[in-house]
């Protein structure tokens, strides 16, 4: 717009004109009372602000200004709504203004700004969890590592995390203030309940915090190795009815605690002893078959139980002669002798059991036959044959026990008789 001043009929009189030479003389200048940013607090990112202003103009009336929206003086917008946002350069503290600009009909313009500051956000921990090297059960050896899953939407990395391992009872006693613990570097029962908090700050001390707990799970006592069954004497496959049966095992716990070891026996599956390590068979009545059996239990003080059971047979006992078989007569023996042959046995199983015999003319290699006596005749004796007795004993399981004891046939005198 121009001034041009001229003299008309000796009065001074100005000229206005706008730009395109339009005089501006009788027009007013249009008044912006206000511009009014809303929210004017509480501005974040992600706020959606409107920008309000109110111009009045004595020839146009009240009309709707023009806006512009600026963030740190770069201009983002031209509507009265506008939402903040990272793309648009906003930072916390960052300058945020609505520009009004009011143009009236004569084109005569003004303008006004309200301003807003971007505030900080805190950040937001969206999910935190506790995972174990061990799965998803967590023992007292497992290696714990704290994962989070955390935002801020004024800055694209989060580096500022504290981490507190803690566990959790009437005196919540700190571990660890790293993002992985170790468990097995700390007395750590089972059952008990451990907690990872996490604090994350931003750049402008904005924080989050939030926590996740795991309890400890207890582990059963386990059998280094399968338990085994030892006796004396030491013969046989089994036990004899008057064996020392010994239970062996021995059970440790992974947890670090001592197991209780009990051992119960049976017989024939009927209890019999408690809690004994050894058991003597001859203090109980015990027959050839019986199943003895060690049922061993380990448990820990939580709960946790191992059960494993070994079983052995009772073997027989093989009958016992006590002593060699007696020929009677022993001496004096001759071609035509009537002998007997006697012997004691005895069996730890069936009790006393008779014996058989067997005759056998060791020097012809000639079975004479059986039986406790056997009449002796030239025919199958003679002077100078060694005469064998064979007694054996047979349990009622059929194991045998010899023994023999030999005579040997002798000269008989002639026998004088009386002359006629």
């Amino acid at each position: 717009m121009s001034i041009l001043f001229f003299t008309l009929m000796g009065c001074l009189v100005r000229s206005e004109k706008d730009q395109n030479g339009a005089d501006q003389s009788d027009n007013a200048q249009p008044v912006i009372e206000s511009v009014l940013i809303t929210p004017e607090t509480g501005v974040f990112i992600g706020t959606s602000l409107t920008c309000y202003a109110v111009v009045t103009d004595e020839e146009d009336g009240s009309f709707e200004p023009s806006y512009e929206w600026r963030v740190n003086g770069v201009s983002v917008g031209d509507s009265p709504g506008f939402t903040v946002t990272s793309e648009s350069g906003a930072t916390v503290n960052s300058s945020i203004q609505c520009v009004a600009t009011a143009t009236d009909s004569g084109g005569r313009s003004v303008t006004l700004s309200s301003e807003v500051r971007l505030e900080n956000t805190d950040p937001v921990i969206a999910a935190i969890d506790i995972d174990a090297d061990t799965g998803p059960d967590v023992y007292n050896t497992s290696i714990l590592t704290c994962q989070i899953e955390a935002d801020d939407p004024n800055q694209t990395e989060l580096t500022d995390i504290e981490y507190t391992w803690k566990v959790i009872g009437e005196t919540e006693e700190t571990l660890a203030n790293t993002a992985n613990i170790d468990l097995s570097d700390f007395e750590i029962s089972p059952e008990t309940d451990i907690k990872c908090e996490v604090l994350v700050t931003d750049d402008h001390s904005g924080f989050a915090t939030a926590s996740a707990s795991v309890k400890v799970s207890n582990r059963a006592p386990e059998f280094i190795e399968p338990p085994s069954l030892t006796w004396t004497p030491t013969n046989g496959e089994g036990p004899e009815a008057n064996a020392v049966v010994n239970c062996v095992t021995d059970a440790i716990d992974p947890d670090g605690e001592e197991p209780t070891v009990v051992r119960s026996w049976l017989l024939n599956e009927q209890p019999v002893f408690n809690n004994a390590t050894t058991v003597d068979l001859s203090t109980v009545s015990v027959s050839v078959g019986d199943a003895v059996e060690c049922q061993i239990s380990a448990t820990d003080g939580f709960g946790g139980e191992a059960v494993e059971s070994v079983t052995v047979m009772v073997m027989n006992t093989e009958p016992e002669l006590t002593g060699p078989p007696v020929i009677d007569p022993s001496q004096s023996v001759f071609a035509d002798s009537l002998v007997s042959c006697s012997a004691a046995a005895t069996d730890l199983n069936d009790g006393e059991l008779t014996p058989t015999y067997q005759w056998e003319n060791v020097t012809m290699a000639v079975n004479l036959g059986a039986g406790d006596s056997i009449q002796l005749t030239p025919s199958i004796a003679s002077i100078g044959d060694e005469i064998r007795c064979t007694a054996t004993a047979t349990d009622f399981d059929f194991a045998e026990r010899s023994s023999t004891t030999s005579v040997v046939i002798e000269n008989k005198p002639p026998e004088m008789t009386a002359p006629t």
